[in-house]
């Protein structure tokens, strides 16, 4: 995920650069749709990096305390 996170900035900081331009009926810098990629991109590594963290600490992942939170309520309408 960090290196796609790396490509992904490094590529829309090159397009911001030489000023390309989308090809189409709206003639807009191509960064700027480039860039929502690597927002989001960086967004999922913090997330990723969070949750190995959280199990580097030697704690349950987010996700499997939800269910299990949820299963502790009697919810089980996710797992049909």
């Amino acid at each position: 995920m960090a290196y796609l996170t790396w490509w992904a900035t490094a590529f829309t900081l090159e397009s911001y650069q030489f000023n390309e331009m989308a090809t189409g009926l709206v003639v807009i810098p191509i960064w700027i749709p480039q860039a929502t990629f690597v927002i989001g991109c960086w967004l999922l590594l913090a997330t990723v990096l969070d949750e190995l963290l959280t199990v580097a600490q030697g704690q349950r992942p987010h996700y499997q305390q939800a269910v299990e939170e949820r299963h502790a309520r009697g919810d089980f309408s996710a797992d049909v």
